[in-house]
């Protein structure tokens, strides 16, 4: 063997490994890049976290088994502890959240999965977008999005939509429901909605009365449609009607109430009592709307972190 054959040789040998690492370092590259449920944004880190495996084995044992015990042993206790640590959580999931509510339509709780898998890259994408958007506006920390399937038995007609939900507990995690009728600027609204609860969770403790909820889901609405004004929202609707001056005059009269029924009757409506149907959105929104109205140069950051007694006076409403 000549010199110039030992060279051939040796040449081959470093393109061929060479080669190999260049073909491990991109495979390994884009495994990282191209897995969508796991991103970074201007030092923020997400996940996206679905749950297809547990509502799968939630579907097998349906006709088996009792509900509520499989729903909570399959899907709950796996949201349970991603969310919420292995030791943490319990009462909420335990709670009548509705939430939690165990679907028994099989058929349409087989038909949404699927079509959530068909949909998943778009899903993924828009969240994606309205995150990245929403950080753009007001910067947070990391942050989980948990993603669960529209329950069809589902009679509270909170969502934004039939079929898209959301809530948030605290500063690190939202949950959404999607099924199988919204909109992506439906589904970007939403996301940056429940982004806005938990950045402001962040910086303030959790307050319970009737004007810290309306003025909380304000600023998050206003925040939303900041970040996506060609959407619509029935969350934003203003009170028209025996609404307009009752509903306002009542919130007024019960702001510093905790009770659990009296908020409740301002999420969900009681119109016998002339509590207009998602009060707490739509007052929420029109003090925000106010407010800025009188403030229009103040930042994002600052009237997120200011109190809602702050926010209610500076609007002028009921003064």
């Amino acid at each position: 063997m000549n010199k110039m054959t030992t060279i051939r040789i040796f040449m081959t040998g470093l393109v061929v490994w060479l080669g190999v690492l260049a073909g491990c370092s991109v495979e390994e590259k884009a495994d990282v890049e191209e897995d969508p449920k796991f991103f970074s944004y201007k030092d923020q880190d997400f996940e996206i976290i679905t749950y297809e495996e547990e509502y799968g084995d939630y579907l097998e044992a349906m006709d088996t088994c009792d509900l509520k015990d499989v729903y909570h042993s399959t899907v709950l206790e796996s949201f349970r502890t991603q969310a919420f640590g292995e030791n943490e959580g319990y009462s909420l999931v335990s709670a009548e959240d509705w939430h939690f509510i165990p679907p028994d339509n099989k058929s349409s709780l087989e038909k949404t999965l699927v079509y959530l898998e068909q949909e998943e890259a778009m899903i993924l994408e828009t969240i994606q977008k309205a995150i990245r958007n929403s950080v753009d506006l007001l910067p947070g920390g990391d942050k989980d999005i948990h993603v669960f399937p529209t329950n069809p038995d589902n009679t509270f007609g909170m969502g934004r939509v039939d079929d898209l939900s959301g809530v948030t507990w605290n500063e690190e995690f939202m949950l959404i429901t999607i099924g199988r009728n919204f909109s992506e600027v439906e589904l970007k609204q939403l996301i940056a909605h429940e982004y806005h609860h938990t950045v402001y969770n962040e910086r303030n403790e959790p307050r319970y009365t009737l004007r810290e909820n309306a003025v909380v889901e304000g600023k998050a609405e206003f925040f939303a449609n900041q970040v996506y004004p060609e959407g619509e929202s029935s969350f934003t609707e203003p009170l028209r009607g025996r609404y307009k001056s009752e509903t306002v005059d009542l919130f007024l009269e019960y702001a510093d109430s905790e009770d659990p029924r009296i908020i409740g009757d301002f999420f969900y409506g009681y119109p016998e009592q002339d509590i207009a149907p998602r009060a707490v959105y739509r007052i929420g929104y029109q003090i925000m709307e106010k407010f800025m109205e009188k403030h229009p140069d103040m930042p994002v950051e600052e009237w997120t972190n200011l109190s809602s007694e702050k926010v209610v006076e500076g609007s002028g409403i009921g003064g």
